[in-house]
């Protein structure tokens, strides 16, 4: 059983209530806590919470201390805990507790959070949603729950509600938090640092010269011929095949080295008619792909967001859904086994419970991993979600869910984090934030649809450039796929990086180009000396030249730890000879 919880800020919803009033009012260290009695360890009091609709008291039952908050006898929906504190319009800030369900009135329940901010001068509010999480379930663990918002201007109260559309749900919270978000303005530099301990190792050139040969002519290339990071992007599978889009193949193979293929593999698309599917369209782009050295990913298995399943699943009984979702798997996996990496195994899964309720199975997407797993045990599986990093509001919730999956064993290896900027990007230090929430999973962290929607091309690649600066610089983050980059090819126009029938890149797609081939790429040519090089990890090929004549070529992968190139040179007058030992 998993128990996500689901946060969801709107005005509907209606669900178990647990509000916060806040004092817009001072600013407050980065580190200061604006809760009173956050981990619910002394008495409530006027200061501190009290509750509204509902029945307070102390329970033994904790997350950590010795005391958690009951809610018990809500008489409605918004029924809940409330508590003021200072903080200040303008500023972002952080929130956190941890729930456990008491009761349940249903399989699952969808845990909803939401602020009403109001300004105390001229008496205005609004309600700001703030974030979602899916599936909490009553089980005997606590499930964190949080967003991060920034607080509209002229505003100086605001009241955040925690909110289960049932009364009848009686709940503990603990271990909550309110914390202020300060922009960190070194996040960049400091970006820069991470990137060259993590992404680099040493490559130690040693020259080995008994004889004392003459090395005047000769030279030393290092050439990276692949990255240990993985870049890549979604491809429509028909310009892959498609010998006249020169173009878009020259973009996709010059800056890339993996591939997802947008559409042509998920199932609504695949088989409109039950019993007609049609594998050729994916098939024949992914064996293109995989001809030009690609390493490509599945996207995806199952989709249950509305109007993505395919629609004769409706007219079934649960069963045969059951069965219609094992076929669809095997008919899959006996055309891509062996060929796929990854497979995003149930697509946006927070924003789409179709299969849970129309099997009648709660946690149905735990066992599609399963199955999976089974019919080809070396494919890597993924959760794969949005608005986790470019908002913070299904941050919390798909962290806790994965962190739940592997918990649980099921046979996840790693999380989505989809990326799509449409209107720029929040400060950097925000986006960070719910990186480093993400990664709390302990599951590797793949950007697996990263897109900026900006008209301005250059506001566009600086956008890029933070971006993938930060992406590339976390130790939980292990490839970065980016979704589409050629405007003809793009639903999204203004997130192109190339434009034109030929692809030609704008300045964001120069910047990309510039990142992925230039900047976090090592080439070097040298004399031939002794020479201690910070390389990025991938595969090398190492040449010796003596006047332009190749005297050896070897070839090697930079990982984690050093490597030791020994080059022992032997010869006379203009006949030279070397001999590489690498280790």
């Amino acid at each position: 059983m998993y128990n996500l919880v689901t946060i969801h800020c709107t005005s509907g919803a209606i669900m178990l209530v647990f509000l916060l009033a806040v004092s817009l009012l001072g600013r407050t260290d980065a580190a200061s806590e604006l809760l009173n009695n956050p981990d619910f360890e002394n008495s409530f009091g006027a200061n501190s919470w009290f509750c509204h609709g509902c029945h307070l008291s102390q329970s033994s039952d904790s997350y950590h201390g010795h005391g958690s908050a009951m809610v018990t006898h809500r008489s409605h929906n918004w029924a809940g805990l409330s508590q003021t504190v200072n903080v200040k319009a303008g500023h972002r800030y952080a929130f956190k507790a941890f729930i456990k369900l008491l009761s349940h009135t249903q399989p699952y329940h969808n845990v909803e959070l939401m602020m009403q901010v109001m300004s105390s001068s001229n008496g205005h509010s609004k309600f700001v949603t703030c974030g979602e999480s899916p599936y909490v379930q009553q089980t005997t663990q606590w499930v964190e729950i949080g967003f991060d918002q920034i607080i509209p201007a002229d505003m100086d109260k605001t009241t955040i509600y925690l909110q289960i559309t049932e009364p009848g749900v009686n709940y503990l919270v603990d271990g909550a938090s309110f914390k202020e978000l300060i922009p960190n303005n070194n996040w960049k530099s400091e970006a820069q640092t991470r990137i060259e301990h993590l992404r680099k190792a040493d490559v130690h050139l040693k020259v080995v010269n008994h004889q004392n040969v003459h090395l005047n002519g000769v030279t030393f290339e290092l050439h990276q011929q692949t990255s240990a990071f993985a870049f890549g992007a979604a491809v429509r599978f028909d310009l892959v095949i498609d010998h006249s889009a020169t173009g878009y193949q020259k973009y996709l193979y010059d800056n890339f080295e993996w591939a997802t293929v947008a559409n042509a593999f998920k199932w609504r698309l695949m088989e409109y008619t039950q019993g007609h599917a049609n594998f050729d369209h994916g098939m024949s782009a992914l064996n293109e792909l995989l001809a030009k050295g690609m390493t490509v990913r599945g996207h995806n298995m199952y989709w249950g967001v509305n109007g993505h399943y395919p629609a004769w699943l409706d007219h079934l009984s649960d069963q045969q859904v059951l069965q219609a979702m094992h076929t669809h798997l095997n008919d899959m996996i006996s055309h891509t086994r062996g060929k796929l990496a990854h497979w995003d195994v149930n697509n946006e899964n927070l924003h789409g419970d179709y299969f849970e309720k129309k099997t009648g199975h709660p946690n149905v997407t735990m066992e599609m991993f399963q199955w999976l797993h089974s019919a080809e045990p070396g494919v890597k599986l993924f959760l794969n979600d949005y608005n986790a990093l470019s908002s913070g509001r299904y941050t919390t919730s798909l962290k806790e869910q994965g962190r739940i999956f592997r918990d649980a064993g099921i046979p996840i290896y790693g999380i989505g984090e989809q990326s799509h900027f449409n209107y720029g990007h929040d400060d950097m230090t925000t986006v960070k934030y719910r990186l480093d929430k993400s990664a709390e999973a302990n599951l590797p962290i793949w950007i697996t649809e990263l897109s900026v929607g900006d008209s301005n091309a250059d506001t566009k690649a600086q956008t890029f450039e933070d971006l993938l600066t930060l992406y590339f610089s976390h130790p939980a983050v292990e490839g970065i796929i980016l979704w589409g980059f050629c405007q003809e090819a793009m639903q999204c126009k203004q997130c192109a990086l190339a434009i034109g029938p030929q692809c030609h890149p704008n300045a964001a797609g120069e910047k990309v180009s510039q990142l992925l081939r230039q900047t976090w790429r090592t080439n070097v040519s040298q004399s031939l000396a002794n020479h201690n090089i910070r390389a990025f990890k991938g595969n090398y090929q190492m040449t010796i030249k003596q006047n332009g004549h190749v005297l050896e070529t070897k070839t090697f992968t930079v990982g984690d730890t050093a490597k030791t190139l020994t080059v022992t040179v032997s010869g006379s007058g203009h006949s030279v000879h070397t001999s590489t030992n690498i280790h």
